[in-house]
């Protein structure tokens, strides 16, 4: 698994594409919060779901299929991204 960098999205330009370039995979978006200004969510790319969300608790992390709260506390899509390197299915 290689290094993880942002691509704009086309059709949705206040989101970033998260993706492997040396793999060549798509694994997951940043995605700004449309609830709480400033906080962003991790979308992980799942192959048998399409995308699933961190998950932030007290515990830890988890991946969730649907937005719910503890999946809008990025505080920036750096630290979205970081979540997706740490919860990566692909």
């Amino acid at each position: 698994m290689g290094a993880l960098s942002f691509e704009p999205d086309a059709d949705r330009p206040e989101v970033l594409l998260v993706v492997d370039r040396a793999a060549g995979v798509l694994v997951g978006e940043a995605i700004p919060s449309d609830v709480w200004p400033g906080k962003w969510r991790a979308a992980v790319a799942h192959p048998g779901k399409g995308y699933v969300y961190v998950r932030v608790r007290p515990s830890g992390e988890d991946l969730v299929e649907l937005t719910q709260v503890g999946t809008e506390t990025f505080t920036s899509a750096y630290d979205a991204k970081a979540a997706i390197e740490r919860n990566r299915v692909l």
